[in-house]
């Protein structure tokens, strides 16, 4: 009886896990309708179709199951190898704020690129030159999942504490696999810019790159032991896969 009342708590807590935006949350966005469309520019370069991020529900997994207060994520789909789509955000006010990370989630973006350069990006010189915190082209790297919403989560270099920055999202189709792209859905969501904890009590810090500018942590793993456990667990590595 004892084990099944303990395995009952385990899947419970399991069905309920939320999305985590960890410290104090400085800045979040959900993707929501009237105030992404307003507020997040968009500029497609390309000559033909022309390709937008569009606030939709994700029928197959809405975010709102990891956080109920989302009514819409941010939907990508392209069908040309002429798209060069960047999506840039307002204007984010870090004055006096120190010790940031910068994070996402993503669903089904491995389905909606295929090789394609794909870039996370921070600027604090309004967009004349862009730090890529991540590159799908660069970094090989897993990360956690959180009922199949997958979580990029960085450091924000020191260079942009303190300052007026923007982050952006950056997609150049010219090259991938295949030579007409699918045009099949990815979603980002719960983009956040929080202060980073002394403690993350139930993730551990794993880096895979090998270029020391980079920030690190460059992504985090959830362990279930912590739930039950006082002890941090050990440290243990990722396969890499190659797609995110």
């Amino acid at each position: 009886m004892k084990i099944i009342t303990f395995l009952s708590c385990l899947l419970g807590t399991a069905l309920t896990v939320q999305a985590q935006y960890f410290g104090k949350v400085v800045y979040l966005e959900g993707f929501d309708s009237e105030e992404f469309n307003s507020s997040w520019q968009q500029t497609d370069e390309s000559v033909s179709v022309k390709t937008t991020w569009k606030s939709v529900e994700n029928s197959d997994k809405p975010f709102s199951l990891i956080d109920p207060t989302s009514t819409a994520s941010a939907e990508l789909r392209f069908t040309t190898r002429d798209t060069r789509l960047s999506l840039v955000s307002p204007t984010i006010d870090l004055t006096g704020k120190s010790g940031l990370q910068v994070g996402f989630y993503a669903y089904d973006l491995n389905y909606c690129l295929s090789g394609e350069d794909f870039r996370f990006s921070v600027t604090g010189d309004d967009g004349a030159t862009w730090h890529d915190l991540f590159s799908m082209q660069r970094d090989q790297f897993s990360t956690i999942s959180v009922n199949d919403w997958k979580l990029y989560r960085y450091n924000l270099p020191e260079e942009f504490e303190g300052k007026r920055i923007k982050l952006r999202f950056y997609l150049d189709a010219s090259q991938g696999w295949g030579t007409v792209p699918r045009g099949l859905p990815g979603y980002i969501d719960g983009l956040f810019i929080s202060e980073r904890p002394e403690v993350d009590p139930a993730a551990t810090g794993i880096n895979f790159s090998q270029n020391d500018p980079r920030p690190t942590p460059s992504a985090q793993m959830y362990r279930w032991r912590s739930l039950f456990s006082t002890t941090a667990p050990p440290h243990s590595p990722l396969r890499p896969y190659g797609i995110p």
